[in-house]
């Protein structure tokens, strides 16, 4: 299914950078293909909690919110367990934290 991930550097803020933008989209593409055929509830959760980290660091972080909170209805929906949940939403405050979203951020982190 997947080819190898693609790199990221940390910056001066301590943000993860692409190394090679392109590419991290085309691995962005890849997942989503990936999403479309699939039907398995954890697979799709893993599917879309790459596809939220990815768009973070790419910088889209309405989509990177929308992806990580559709991983987690499907994580509520299908009680796929806390292991599954607890990932999605460090994902998850990691990007409401880059959205300047503190409290909800901070929330998630607590939680």
């Amino acid at each position: 299914m997947k080819s190898e991930d693609p790199e990221f550097r940390i910056d001066d803020r301590l943000r993860e950078v692409p190394v090679d933008p392109q590419a991290m989209r085309a691995y962005w593409d890849t997942l989503r293909d990936c999403l479309i055929v699939e039907t398995a509830p954890r697979k799709r959760v893993n599917l879309l909690g790459g596809m939220g980290a990815y768009s973070r660091i790419l910088g889209d972080l309405d989509r990177a919110e929308d992806l990580l909170r559709q991983a987690l209805g499907i994580i509520s929906q299908r009680k796929l367990g806390v292991g599954s949940e607890i990932q999605q939403k460090l994902r998850l405050a990691h990007v409401l934290q880059w959205k300047k979203q503190f409290t909800e951020s901070d929330r998630l982190f607590s939680e």
